[in-house]
């Protein structure tokens, strides 16, 4: 069964699961480098504690 409960196809359904872990992937390090620009422009260290690359 697919998306729904409806009947699908396995491999679309682990292509979607692909692309949506990829962007997860590509967020996190978006998120890391973003992070670490405004790190090293204002010398505040982040609130979360989250490490500066």
């Amino acid at each position: 069964m697919g998306a729904a409960g409806r009947p699908g196809r396995p491999d679309l359904d682990a292509r979607v699961r692909e692309r949506l872990d990829e962007q997860v992937r590509s967020a996190a390090e978006w998120r890391d480098q973003i992070n670490t620009y405004f790190f090293r422009k204002s010398g505040v260290p982040d609130a979360k504690g989250r490490t500066i690359y």
